[in-house]
Protein backbone atom coordinates (compact mmCIF):
# COMPACT_ATOMS: atom_id res chain seq x y z
CA UNK A 1 0.00 0.00 0.00
CA UNK A 2 1.87 3.14 -0.70
CA UNK A 3 1.97 6.55 1.01
CA UNK A 4 3.12 10.04 -0.10
CA UNK A 5 3.89 10.71 3.52
CA UNK A 6 2.94 14.42 2.82
CA UNK A 7 4.28 14.64 -0.34
CA UNK A 8 2.15 15.58 -3.26
CA UNK A 9 2.80 13.62 -6.81
CA UNK A 10 3.65 14.67 -9.90
CA UNK A 11 0.66 16.71 -11.87
CA UNK A 12 -1.48 16.98 -8.20
CA UNK A 13 -1.87 20.76 -7.64
CA UNK A 14 -0.08 21.93 -3.99
CA UNK A 15 -2.93 23.76 -1.33
CA UNK A 16 -0.45 26.52 -0.61
CA UNK A 17 -1.63 29.96 -1.04
CA UNK A 18 1.20 31.95 -3.33
CA UNK A 19 1.50 35.29 -2.60
CA UNK A 20 1.00 37.59 -5.65
CA UNK A 21 4.10 40.12 -5.07
CA UNK A 22 1.92 43.19 -4.38
CA UNK A 23 2.02 43.15 -0.61
CA UNK A 24 5.47 44.95 1.09
CA UNK A 25 5.76 45.42 3.90
CA UNK A 26 6.23 48.75 5.84
CA UNK A 27 9.54 49.61 6.12
CA UNK A 28 10.12 47.89 2.11
CA UNK A 29 7.67 50.37 0.98
CA UNK A 30 10.04 53.12 0.97
CA UNK A 31 13.23 50.57 -0.67
CA UNK A 32 11.10 49.66 -3.62
CA UNK A 33 9.67 53.09 -4.13
CA UNK A 34 12.93 54.03 -5.00
CA UNK A 35 13.80 50.76 -6.60
CA UNK A 36 10.67 51.56 -8.83
CA UNK A 37 12.44 55.25 -9.30
CA UNK A 38 15.61 54.33 -10.55
CA UNK A 39 14.17 51.62 -12.86
CA UNK A 40 12.03 54.12 -14.88
CA UNK A 41 15.19 56.23 -14.68
CA UNK A 42 17.27 53.74 -16.23
CA UNK A 43 14.18 52.73 -18.72
CA UNK A 44 14.35 56.75 -19.86
CA UNK A 45 18.18 56.72 -20.51
CA UNK A 46 18.16 53.32 -22.66
CA UNK A 47 14.96 54.90 -24.40
CA UNK A 48 17.22 57.99 -25.28
CA UNK A 49 20.13 55.68 -26.49
CA UNK A 50 17.86 53.61 -29.01
CA UNK A 51 15.66 56.26 -30.21
CA UNK A 52 14.82 57.05 -33.56
CA UNK A 53 16.27 60.90 -33.19
CA UNK A 54 20.25 60.15 -34.38
CA UNK A 55 21.25 63.98 -33.50
CA UNK A 56 20.12 64.50 -30.02
CA UNK A 57 21.34 61.08 -29.21
CA UNK A 58 23.13 61.08 -26.09
CA UNK A 59 27.14 60.00 -26.35
CA UNK A 60 27.84 56.68 -24.09
CA UNK A 61 30.26 58.62 -21.95
CA UNK A 62 27.32 60.99 -21.41
CA UNK A 63 24.79 57.89 -20.82
CA UNK A 64 27.54 56.11 -18.08
CA UNK A 65 27.69 59.63 -15.98
CA UNK A 66 23.80 59.50 -15.89
CA UNK A 67 23.41 55.95 -14.78
CA UNK A 68 26.46 56.54 -11.77
CA UNK A 69 23.58 59.73 -11.12
CA UNK A 70 20.86 57.36 -11.06
CA UNK A 71 22.81 54.98 -8.84
CA UNK A 72 23.80 57.52 -6.05
CA UNK A 73 20.13 58.41 -5.69
CA UNK A 74 20.11 61.91 -7.28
Amino acid sequence: MPTNFGRTGFGTKSNKRKSSGKQTAPGYKNICDSFTKKIASYKTLCGQAVGPAKVSRPSPATLNSFSKLIEKGA
